[in-house]
């Protein structure tokens, strides 16, 4: 029993010496660019610290960083820049390899973190109109018509620019455009489609329709229970997008 109480108490002795030698010999400023280096070689980011900095040998050996940040920069024009505050910062670190002049990183807690993600630089140019033909034949498991390329890529959107747009129609003149009147028959798709380009170019209009309210054939008939083959999308205005609750209608 008296020799188990001789070894608690040398190995106490050496934890106790340890700690009281070990910031002797070790420079705090050279282990902290040594951590710098290492963060800048792993994430390409960059570790400063403007608070203060100490070796911690409880619960765990490392160093302890307070007033932190990381800036990790935008990879490419499309990505964000992300800037991180942290309030304190404990990189563990292996004893054995530091001795030898190197950093062993291991687990490192962090608390009080407040992040700044700014927006991407720019966006990625939109697909051309072969990308969206090879992406819709993919999809579609077989070769498609070649007018459904032009139809799908205005149909996406993606260089927010309206496909179906008549600029000519602006260059009419604006009185003559008001004294055109348009007499729309039927409140259907078409029909609601009319009247709101009609809007957008000025042009006065009146609809017409025999029921009480729109839809035209998707107000008279109903098929309960049945769906159609065609994704809820394609029955969505181009300048009116849905987010429907399903796939199919």
């Amino acid at each position: 029993m008296l020799a188990l109480l001789w070894i608690a108490g040398g190995l106490l002795a050496l934890v106790v010496l340890a700690m009281v030698l070990l910031p002797m010999f070790i420079d705090e400023q050279a282990l902290l660019e040594m951590a710098q280096e290492q963060v800048k070689a792993n994430t390409g980011g960059e570790l400063i610290v403007e608070g203060e900095t100490e070796l911690s040998f409880f619960p765990r050996f490392g160093l302890r960083l307070e007033g932190t940040s990381l800036n990790l920069p935008a990879q490419t024009d499309y990505d964000s820049l992300i800037k991180a505050s942290i309030d304190e910062l404990d990189v563990g670190l292996s004893l054995l390899p530091l001795l030898g002049g190197n950093v062993d990183v291991g687990t490192i807690l962090i608390s009080g973190v407040r992040a700044d993600i700014t927006e991407p630089q720019a966006l990625p140019p939109a697909p051309s109109l072969e990308v969206v033909r090879e992406m819709i034949d993919f999809i579609a498991g077989q070769p498609l018509p070649d007018h459904y390329g032009p139809f799908l890529l205005g149909e996406l959107g993606l260089n927010h620019e309206d496909p179906y747009a008549q600029p000519t129609l602006l260059e009419v003149d604006e009185d003559k455009r008001g004294a055109f009147h348009v007499l729309i028959i039927g409140a259907g798709m078409s029909g609601l489609l009319a009247g709101y380009r009609l809007k957008q170019a000025g042009v006065p209009f009146t609809i017409i329709e025999k029921n009480p309210s729109v839809g035209g054939t998707w107000f008279e008939n109903t098929y309960p229970g049945c769906r159609v083959d065609s994704p809820n999308h394609t029955y969505s205005y181009s300048f009116a997008p849905n987010d429907w609750p399903q796939h199919f209608s």
